[in-house]
């Protein structure tokens, strides 16, 4: 690899990193600080989950701006308006009205989830671009290891440097990340210039949809997406009330899942380029995340069985699902991919970035009914059975996710060529 695209890579990634941080760091540090100005927990949980909404409204619109203004600037502009978000967000410091706080972390929190929607889709093609033609899941994968390692650095980060230099510091140096990603982005960064061809046109999102296998891979990324946020509001209180484990017990378990899949990320993008399947990637992924949770809860008449209900088995399971994760969510993006390939759609960046797109809705969107259902099955039935309902959700989707990629009659490849070439004499008329 080109040192220049070896440098285009770590600032890339740089970039990711800090958008992962800026999207868990939060977590850690605003609800305290948002109760002692009179905020609520609903209301906190308000502002901490909107960014769930806003990534699943704002995604799909991120593709049409790739086709008109490139992946470079779209990316560039994405985390150049998280940045300032991040740094608007410290001044609430000085807050101390309420209602006004409120309102504005929420204004703020949506900003800087507009600017993840936008530089998210965009890093992926663009991370692409760095590698050669048949590395692209690995690329893929790096990519996604790399928010992973955000993820899980965010807590801890913003913790470490609140207890440093209050609450402003956190989002002031996070932000000021951002500022020196996007100069640096202006200036060294290089990205490919893709010839467009004269045959080239836009990638509309009903071919997207009626792609044969997108959808079936998109249900596929949706139902694993519920397993991410599934027990993120009842893991504390289950741990707590369990085993009395501490703040920081609790996050140094919940951290197990992001360590696993930032090591299994990048494995499943190399072994899927050396030829494995994604089909049976997602299968496999969707199998260890149903065993891990049965595991986790665990199943009710082993809650309180001293050989299941213990911290080891808690990050065994969460190890497993983390593993899980990146077999599914890999593999469902490169399924994705190669399913926009056979359905004979533009090889542009912006198809590149519709596909990211749709993939990365279907995670928002199966992340925000995760974390809702999870909560709300914990309440009525407690940690155990809530649980095992994932257990078996993800269990029942794997024979479905087979019969709608390999088995189910799927839509003419006749039909979705005449939609192609209906588009291309449109765009050809008015060319003319």
């Amino acid at each position: 690899m080109e040192w220049r695209k070896k440098l285009n890579l770590a600032i890339l990634f740089t970039g990711v990193i800090l958008s992962a941080v800026s999207y868990t760091m939060p977590f850690a540090i605003f609800p305290n600080q948002a109760l002692s100005r009179g905020v609520s927990v609903s209301q906190s949980g308000l502002v901490l989950g909107s960014s769930y909404i806003v990534t699943f409204l704002c995604t799909p619109i991120c593709g049409k701006l790739i086709g008109r203004f490139g992946v470079k600037r779209i990316y560039l502009t994405g985390i150049l308006i998280i940045g300032i978000s991040n740094i608007i967000f410290g001044f609430l410091e000085y807050i101390d009205n309420g209602a006004i706080y409120f309102w504005l972390a929420l204004s703020l929190r949506i900003l800087s989830a507009v600017g993840e929607s936008v530089a998210l889709p965009a890093s992926y093609p663009l991370g692409a671009q760095q590698f050669e033609e048949g590395d692209r899941g690995k690329a893929i994968a790096i990519t996604e290891a790399t928010f992973g390692i955000g993820a899980a650095l965010g807590p801890s980060l913003g913790g470490f440097l609140k207890h440093q230099g209050g609450f402003t510091l956190p989002f002031w140096v996070v932000g000021g990340g951002f500022v020196l990603t996007t100069i640096l982005l202006i200036f060294p960064f290089k990205s490919e210039k893709i010839q467009k061809k004269a045959e080239d046109r836009v990638t509309s999102w009903k071919e997207i949809i009626l792609c044969p296998g997108i959808m079936a891979y998109g249900l596929a990324t949706l139902i694993a997406g519920t397993s991410n946020d599934w027990f993120n509001a009842t893991m504390e209180p289950h741990l707590f009330e369990q085993f009395g484990s501490s703040s920081a017990e609790i996050g140094l378990v919940l951290m197990t899942y992001s360590i696993a899949y930032t090591i299994g990320a990048p494995a499943v993008g190399v072994i899927i380029d050396r030829g494995f399947s994604c089909l049976w990637a997602v299968l496999v992924g969707h199998l260890c995340i149903s065993v891990s949770f049965l595991f986790l809860g665990p199943v009710p008449g082993l809650e309180y069985h001293p050989v299941f209900q213990n911290i080891p088995v808690k990050f065994i399971a969460l190890f497993v699902q983390g593993i899980g994760s990146a077999l599914t969510f890999i593999g469902t993006l490169l399924g994705m991919e190669k399913c926009s390939v056979k359905g004979n759609l533009p090889k542009t960046e912006q198809t590149h970035g519709m596909v990211s797109g749709m993939w990365l809705l279907t995670v928002s969107l199966g992340s925000f009914i995760g974390a809702s259902s999870g909560s709300a099955i914990y309440d009525v039935a407690g940690f155990s059975w809530s649980c095992t309902t994932e257990a078996i959700l993800m269990g029942l989707s794997i024979p479905l996710i087979y019969i709608l990629v390999r088995c189910a009659p799927r839509i003419k490849t006749q039909r979705i060529n005449n939609i192609q070439q209906k588009l291309a004499e449109m765009c050809s008329t008015k060319t003319v």
